[in-house]
């Protein structure tokens, strides 16, 4: 019966059962997962951009991205 009044007297004063080394590493996974999140989720960047006249009134814009475009 003991055992049982310190576990609730524990959670009464917010004192928590789960140790330091588990927090850490509980912390160290989310912030692993949301530097993940974020290179997944870059976009294309414009590298460089060429314009050029055309006859007609007409021109061409070239442009290099570092990715894919969409």
């Amino acid at each position: 019966m003991t055992s049982k009044k310190q576990n609730l007297g524990n959670k009464a004063v917010g004192k928590s059962t789960v140790s330091i080394g588990n927090r850490l590493r509980v912390l160290v996974g989310a912030l692993v997962m949301t530097i993940w999140a974020g290179s997944a989720l870059a976009e294309p960047t414009i590298t460089d951009i060429e314009f050029s006249s055309r006859p007609g009134s007409k021109f061409e814009i070239r442009m290099d991205f570092d990715q894919p475009p969409p």
